[in-house]
């Protein structure tokens, strides 16, 4: 039984969840709809794969996939080399789940409906539909709320009633929304009405703009706000994009510096240590 997730933190919960048996303890009465994988669901895990390779930015076509993907994890590590590192172990993450889809293990997919879980759904699906493997996906079950990696593993025993073995048509589906974000090839995706959709990079820059009033705020507090307003649309925006965007914004001059302030916080000054302001229009 083989595992893939889309982020550390969901890896970490999901370990503690599936190789605990005094935390599992699934019974086929909280399954619902899902019973009939019962013996699918409560299969401790070989392997838990974490896919980071947070496919809701930067290009994603096949030609520039691999450049793209070093670019962004570039954004973790402080030398280039440790992100070809890591992104090659992802690589060969893949290549191993695919293997083992090969040589008949079952692959358990866990996600939620944000823009980089579903693209790195997608992506799996589509490297896993020609083989005839058995994928079960498992969503998270309530799309209000965070996702796997902010779960109880106590209480994920009572979340699996949307798992699913995933049919054929399904594989098709969500393959072919993977062919045509490729094709798109956007900087950015996001999700509106339960779709992934591309856009551009300043899709989030109304937002983030209406989340300053007429006062100064320091740079971070605009930041933090700006984060939670995403999640409360029900999209997910890594800190570095967010900053990207309002030093752009800076630059477009909708905001302007007024000065500086000592960190209030700790880790407050790996953010830029700035107060800012809406210019008048």
């Amino acid at each position: 039984m083989i595992d893939v997730c889309f982020s550390d933190s969901e890896k970490g919960i999901l370990n503690e969840f599936l190789n605990h048996k005094e935390q599992k303890s699934i019974s086929k009465e909280y399954l619902g709809y899902a019973s009939d994988l019962y013996d699918a669901l409560s299969a401790p895990s070989e392997k838990i794969f974490s896919i980071r390779y947070y496919l809701d930015r930067f290009h994603i076509s096949d030609d520039v996939f691999e450049s793209e993907r070093i670019e962004l994890l570039n954004h973790f590590y402080p030398r280039a080399c440790n992100a070809k590192r890591r992104y090659n172990i992802i690589k060969n993450d893949i290549d191993y789940i695919i293997r083992e889809a090969e040589n008949g293990n079952t692959i358990r997919i866990w996600y939620f409906h944000v823009g980089y879980s579903l693209c790195g759904m997608y992506y799996i699906v589509s490297r896993l539909k020609n083989i005839n493997a058995n994928i079960i996906l498992i969503p998270y079950p309530d799309r209000s709320l965070d996702a796997w990696s902010f779960a109880d593993p106590w209480e994920i025993k009572y979340m699996l009633t949307s798992a699913h073995s995933a049919s054929a048509e399904e594989l098709e589906t969500y393959s072919a929304k993977w062919k045509k974000l490729c094709s798109e090839n956007s900087e950015l995706r996001v999700v509106e009405n339960d779709e992934v959709i591309s856009v551009n990079d300043d899709y989030f820059d109304e937002l983030v703009y209406s989340c300053a009033d007429e006062k100064p705020i320091h740079y971070v507090h605009l930041l933090g706000v700006s984060l939670g307003r995403i999640g409360d649309a029900g999209n997910f925006a890594l800190d570095g994009f967010v900053c990207d965007r309002i030093n752009e914004m800076i630059d477009r001059g909708l905001f302007k510096v007024i000065g500086q302030h000592e960190p209030e916080f700790e880790y407050e000054d790996l953010y830029p240590l700035l107060i800012i302001e809406k210019t008048k229009n």
